[in-house]
């Protein structure tokens, strides 16, 4: 699942239901601009699920970036999960 999305309070809305239904490959990929603590909240209750969180952040010009192939990710999150 890959969020893209404003704020991290728009992932918490949807979080419990998504965790509750997940499969086994489910992985978290969270593209949103946050604030670290609560990314790390996020991927915590995550992690008490079994799921993966990968939080990757973006950097190099939004849709231009990536029309342009300039976007770089910085992703955060056990190497082990990125399966």
């Amino acid at each position: 699942m890959i969020f893209v999305v404003p704020e991290s309070g728009q992932i918490d809305e949807v979080l419990g239901a998504m965790l509750a239904k997940a499969g086994p490959d489910l992985i978290i990929w969270d593209f949103t601009t946050s604030e670290p603590v609560h990314t790390m909240r996020l991927a915590a209750r995550a992690a008490d699920a079994g799921i993966p969180y990968m939080d990757a952040g973006m950097t190099g010009g939004g849709a231009k970036g990536a029309d342009e192939s300039t976007m770089t990710l910085m992703i955060g999150g056990d190497p082990d999960d990125r399966r």
